[in-house]
């Protein structure tokens, strides 16, 4: 299982650690097919169970929350054109990762993901290297929770507190934090 997030701090507001997309092709990090390998941000307190959540989003958005993962989403207005079904999945473990659903869909408008950094380690030595990963099947995460291979990478932003790293979401399947 792999997944990926990356940040940089700043003071008071979020800033960038670079461009809104990242190429999947970073040196050392490229494998065979566009697939990266990450090391997931990891969890203070393995979750024993999947936490799965669900909702009815209709045009003019709405929020998913997991608090006990630290987890949330926000589907802005105009994001879809009729209400759906939205499922997000927080994977059990130490990796930071979450399966959404309905699956392969993509959205009018860019999705938030915002992530609480007091649910991981390390964060003082890693928010520099945060960003996400796409992946596109939970077997991509590593069994141990300590890799991932992902298709995709987004860079995000880590508020100046060290405590929050967020992302845009365009379209649905997993989604990790890691470096």
């Amino acid at each position: 299982r792999l997944i990926a997030l990356a940040a940089l701090a700043g003071c008071g507001v979020d800033r960038p650690t670079g461009p809104a997309a990242l190429a999947p092709s970073a040196p050392n990090q490229s494998l065979v097919g566009g697939l990266s390998l990450l090391r997931p941000l990891q969890r203070r307190v393995p979750l024993p169970d999947d936490i799965v959540v669900s909702a009815v989003i209709g045009v003019n958005g709405g929020v998913i929350e997991i608090p006990r993962a630290g987890f949330e989403l926000k589907v802005p207005p105009g994001a879809v054109s009729a209400p759906t079904t939205f499922r997000v999945k927080a994977l059990e473990g130490t990796a930071i990762a979450y399966e959404f659903e309905p699956h392969g869909v993509t959205f009018q408008r860019e999705l938030r993901a915002t992530q609480d950094l007091t649910h991981a380690r390390n964060v003082l030595a890693l928010a520099p290297l945060l960003k996400a990963g796409y992946f596109a099947d939970r077997g991509q995460i590593g069994a141990n929770g300590l890799t991932a291979l992902v298709s995709e990478l987004f860079q995000g932003t880590v508020d100046l507190r060290l405590t929050r790293f967020r992302w845009g979401i365009p379209h649905f399947s997993g989604y990790i934090v890691a470096w």
